[in-house]
């Protein structure tokens, strides 16, 4: 009887790892074509910003980042970039806020730009919350944070910036600015296949998820999501590995999430954002958690964020939202 129960319990795992790893092997899908609405807004922008700084990660891997210092800093914010981007796409808003009075570090996330060791993939999920204390650490200690410490992301970096906010590095900042935050990928908050901006691979998804749960983590590496970027834009990063896609983004439980930050932090969103809806952002986010401010704002698109004036102002006025003894703008 035992024998055939064990029997049993075998074949039946066999027979679940088998159908998980096909799934693996076969379900990808076709990458989406480019999304004018996010790729458009950068044509014809010219990038001059400063260097990239590196430092080597607790795995030895370079981290990278550009600094913009502000004459007369009176707070500090690092900055993350969205879904595909490096640290160059925050260019334009890092000059807008270091002019104000903001010291800003736009970092390259880990398997984007100058960061990491392969390009759309990370180690392991949690990694990237390694790296950002790695950093913070490294700033603190050189003398490079002035007055109270923000982590701003836009899109995916926003959904990320959630993530720490209400996990175990939370700690590091003073508060939180999340625009346009990719909170989940589907209806209410997001549009109808997010706006054309990524094709997940679900058969995939869901083979690795079960071998994960499995403990089986060896083919993790694979990609599992594509974005709707400009076909041999080298500068872009395409496709996501399965513990990237995982990582850079909030918990699956994102109402979880939500209630458990406990720092001050502003949620900016436009009402013509192209991938998110921003109404159902704030009937969402607001009865979870009174210390999240949602603010809505008039005409601002989903790229606005990194070109855009009135969207660097709502930024800049964010920021100067007192988290402890921050002072006022």
């Amino acid at each position: 009887m035992l024998h055939a129960l064990t029997w049993a319990l075998v074949t039946g795992l066999g027979g679940t790892v088998a159908v998980a790893l096909a799934l693996v092997a076969f379900g990808t899908r076709r990458r989406p074509e480019p999304l004018a609405a996010v790729n458009a807004v950068f044509d014809g922008v010219q990038w001059d910003p400063p260097a990239l700084r590196t430092l080597a990660a607790r795995d030895g891997a370079p981290l990278a980042w550009r600094s913009y210092p502000a004459g007369q800093a009176v707070r500090t914010a690092v900055l993350v970039h969205g879904s595909t981007a490096d640290s160059r796409a925050m260019h334009a808003l890092a000059t807008y806020l270091a002019e104000r009075g903001t010291r800003c570090h736009a970092i390259d996330v880990r398997g984007h730009g100058g960061s990491g060791r392969v390009r759309g993939d990370i180690a392991y999920e949690g990694q990237l919350e390694d790296d950002l204390a790695d950093l913070v650490r490294h700033l603190r200690d050189a003398g490079e944070v002035q007055g109270p410490l923000w982590l701003l992301g836009h899109s995916s970096g926003g959904g990320f910036s959630l993530r720490v906010a209400a996990g175990a590095h939370g700690g590091l900042f003073d508060g939180f600015v999340l625009a346009a935050p990719m909170i989940h990928h589907a209806p209410p908050l997001s549009r109808p296949r997010v706006g054309g901006w990524a094709v997940p691979f679900l058969p995939r998804i869901v083979g690795l998820t079960t071998l994960h749960a499995l403990g089986l983590r060896f083919w993790e590496h694979l990609p599992v999501i594509a974005f709707a970027t400009p076909a041999g834009d080298a500068t872009r990063t395409p496709t996501y590995s399965f513990r990237l896609q995982r990582n850079f983004r909030p918990p699956m439980r994102w109402a979880d999430a939500v209630r458990a930050v406990r720092r001050p932090t502003t949620l900016l969103i436009g009402d013509a954002d192209e991938l998110f809806d921003g109404q159902a952002y704030r009937a969402a986010i607001t009865p979870l958690n009174a210390r999240i401010a949602v603010h809505l704002l008039a005409g601002v698109a989903h790229a606005d964020w990194y070109v855009a004036t009135p969207a660097f102002e709502a930024l800049h006025q964010a920021l100067c939202r007192p988290p402890a003894e921050a002072p006022a703008c």
